[in-house]
């Protein structure tokens, strides 16, 4: 988490001309590759896009893969093909039906904090450390490039004052 956090915001401070820096914790993605029969490795990570002519987009991801490189990240994938790619932010795109899936019967709650890009890695680990030390089935995913977090969390009909009505609506 933190690398990756930590990777957004470099790659936001470095002027990049990056368009999209999306992240995903390892449980969201271990959702998407279930629902959408991708492979990507189960860990947390960024889905970055890059805008503009050929060069300019080449330079930008080589500026990313170092300053990745440099947070610790453990691999790098890049698509250049046009289906690959839609493929790839098709399955961002699809992150409440995967985890819904994941979770049958259960019905997303999702929150939304923006932090200082500074402060995404603690805010982005403290998220995860409370999921897994109160038992609850969720992810967090965000606009990692302004500092956005979501934390989706499954919850069932009735619990944490969620009414049956609402749930099912």
């Amino acid at each position: 988490i933190d690398s990756a956090c930590r990777t957004a915001a470099a790659v936001v401070a470095a002027g990049s001309g990056v368009t999209r820096v999306e992240f995903l914790d390892a449980s969201v993605v271990s959702a998407v590759n279930a629902y959408s029969g991708t492979a990507y490795p189960e860990e947390p990570c960024l889905f970055i896009e890059a805008s503009g002519s050929e060069a300019m987009v080449l330079a930008d991801l080589e500026l990313v893969q170092e300053i990745a490189a440099a947070e610790g990240a453990t691999d790098t994938i890049t698509e250049r093909d046009p289906a690959a790619r839609a493929r790839l932010w098709k399955a961002r795109h699809d992150v409440a039906h995967a985890t819904a899936a994941r979770f049958p019967g259960t019905k997303e709650r999702t929150t939304d904090v923006c932090v200082p890009l500074t402060e995404l890695a603690g805010a982005a680990r403290f998220a995860r450390h409370e999921l897994d030390r109160l038992g609850l089935s969720g992810g967090i995913l965000g606009h990692a490039g302004d500092g956005n977090l979501h934390v989706g969390i499954q919850v069932e009909a009735g619990e944490i004052g969620i009414s049956e009505e609402l749930v099912h609506n």
